[in-house]
């Protein structure tokens, strides 16, 4: 017969939390400091947009791995690897970010429709290699240095 109260009590002690929790999300325009965007009206969609965002930063630094590692074994005159790294179906940096999204857009609130995650890991992968061009922007072997052939910077 105790046992009602108690579970009155705690009935009404999770109602309360989770009006409070209600309270706290709002949806509406972001602050220019976020750089602008609207928040998600699901409610859950924000965990799973931070998660996705989570998983692109995730990704930017695997791919980078797969660039240093490539440029390791280059130099020890070993295949680079890099494409494996990359592209392996089983364990490749760009698989398992694929499958993150392909997980976060079947669960509830999924992703926003207007933001294509799923493109996003060839781009970020594409733009991770472009940056190798400036790591290793020494000059060649036999070239005057500090001497650039053209105005960008290029031999």
């Amino acid at each position: 017969m105790r046992a009602t109260p108690i579970l009155i009590a705690c009935a009404l002690i999770f109602v309360l939390a989770g009006r409070a929790q209600c309270r706290f999300y709002q949806t509406g325009p972001l602050p220019s400091e976020f750089g602008g965007g609207i928040l998600p009206f699901h409610p859950p969609t924000l965990p799973n947009l931070q998660f996705a965002r989570a998983a692109m930063s995730k990704l930017r630094v695997a791919v980078e791995k797969c660039y240093s590692k490539g440029v390791r074994n280059y130099v020890n005159g070993k295949a680079s690897g890099v494409a494996a790294c990359l592209d392996d179906p089983a364990k490749g940096a760009l698989a398992k970010y694929a499958a993150t999204i392909a997980n976060l857009r079947a669960k509830p609130g999924t992703l926003p429709a207007c933001f294509p995650f799923e493109q996003m890991g060839g781009m970020i992968a594409e733009n991770t290699r472009a940056l190798h061009e400036w790591d290793y922007c020494g000059a060649p072997p036999g070239s005057p240095s500090g001497a650039f052939l053209d105005g960008d910077n290029r031999w």
